[in-house]
């Protein structure tokens, strides 16, 4: 202390100075020691950081504190058999392979050139530029060469597409049109619009002949029959996929429903900021949002989700289910042989992050089947279409909400080339202790 040699400052300008300060530090100190013995005394599953509230503080009196904090709620699993779920089959026929195998002919047909007036689903070749009608301005970005377009597609806006039936290479045609209202770009939504548009060339559609020749394109040796084997094998790969998506939501969500625990309120917030990021980068990729988008939107998700992690942390212990470090192994060696050079691969993602991501992926898938062990389960044979139909419309309905969540990105540089763009009570667990 200035003015005082080492040692020899008087006690009460040492108290004036720096002791509320030194007492502060000296009870937060006893106040974490408290609560470290009452700890080891009664351990906790605590959630998060210790909050300490010190009481009022006076000499030669005793430091009260109260500390405050989360903890994991005990998990008591109900009645398994008021628990049941549909698990959904798909019948593949063999009409199925062949309208598949039509759907890749579609997928691989090639457009030729032909002297006639152009169709639907003709390929046109053309060449044009767009003007506003109010001002006779040219529209930015609607200048363009050699662009292809199919009839019948709807790439581009109303009217567009329809108004180039019937035309011939070497034609010219002006196209009046006028943007949609909800148009991606606001400065051109409803605008009057006139295009003048070149047809280059007409091309018909042409599909692969179904031979040989049409297998091996597509990678596939031994012919036509080797052909609708592996057609059948991806088709019952991809839906037994989607199937076991559809009956793990739908299962996690049934047990889930019959076993409303609390959420951790620490652990519900931050898995909405989770919930967040995940639907901003899907809504605008690596972009910045141009607007800030409240975490607290999320919460009833975060919760859903956060109940499922307490549900199944609780049932992998109950069950002392376990991993196979082999098996996690073998998942990882498969996925690095999926790409061209595996050292890239592994530098891309690293061997301690696969092992993460495998763990969880194959603990999760343990725990999905030990749970259908237990409750009641209803197999439904379905035809594949219909399966097919159902997903999609379910996909659908789940991905509507989402939309209204967070807003679509607009991108004032795209095309304007009459290119469419349609854009169309908490619960918390709080352990307290009183220390003295």
């Amino acid at each position: 202390m200035n003015g005082y040699r080492p040692g020899h400052a008087p006690v009460s300008l040492v108290e004036k100075r720096v002791g509320a300060d030194l007492r502060q530090e000296i009870a937060h100190e006893l106040a974490r020691k408290e609560i470290q013995q009452f700890m080891e005394k009664e351990p906790q599953e605590i959630v998060g950081q210790i909050q300490f509230e010190l009481g009022d503080m006076k000499a030669g009196e005793p430091v009260t504190f109260r500390a405050s904090f989360e903890v994991f709620p005990d998990v008591t699993f109900g009645d398994w058999g008021m628990i049941s779920v549909e698990r959904w089959q798909a019948d593949i026929q063999e009409d199925d392979i062949s309208k598949m195998i039509e759907l890749l002919r579609e997928q691989n047909k090639e457009y030729v050139a032909i002297l006639r007036p152009a169709q639907l689903q003709d390929q046109v070749l053309l060449d044009c530029e767009g003007f506003l009608v109010a001002d006779n301005t040219l529209i930015a970005g609607s200048q363009l060469t050699d662009h292809t377009v199919v009839l019948g597609s709807n790439a581009l806006i109303p009217g567009f597409e329809e108004g180039l039936v019937g035309a011939s290479a070497g034609e010219s045609r002006t196209l009046n049109l006028t943007f949609p209202e909800n148009y991606g770009h606001k400065p051109l939504a409803g605008q009057a619009s006139r295009f003048e548009v070149t047809v280059k060339e007409v091309r018909e559609p042409k599909l692969p002949e179904l031979s040989e020749e049409f297998a091996e394109k597509l990678g596939i040796e031994g012919g036509l029959s080797a052909l609708r084997t592996r057609v059948r094998e991806r088709m019952e790969e991809e839906v037994t996929h989607l199937l076991r998506e559809r009956l793990k939501k739908d299962t996690f969500a049934a047990w889930a429903k019959a076993n409303p625990v609390m959420v951790p309120d620490t652990l519900k917030h931050e898995e909405a900021k989770i919930v967040r990021d995940q639907m901003v980068a899907r809504a605008f990729g690596e972009k910045k949002p141009p607007f800030e988008v409240p975490a607290n939107l999320f919460l009833a998700e975060a919760e859903q989700r956060v109940r499922l992690g307490v549900l199944s942390r609780a049932f992998v212990r109950l069950h002392d289910l376990k991993v196979d470090s082999a098996e996690i192994e073998q998942k990882i060696m498969e996925f690095y042989r999926g790409f061209p050079d595996i050292d890239v691969a592994r530098s891309q993602y690293s061997p301690d992050m696969m092992t993460q991501h495998f763990q969880a992926v194959t603990l999760e898938s343990a725990v999905l089947d030990k749970v259908l062990s237990l409750i009641t389960v209803t197999d439904i044979v379905l035809p594949y279409d219909e399966v097919v139909l159902r997903l999609k419309a379910e996909s659908e309905k789940a991905e509507a909400p989402a939309a209204g969540d967070v807003a679509e990105a607009t991108d004032p540089h795209a095309c304007h080339a009459g290119c469419e763009h349609h854009h169309d009570h908490d619960h918390q667990h709080e352990g307290e202790t009183d220390g003295k």
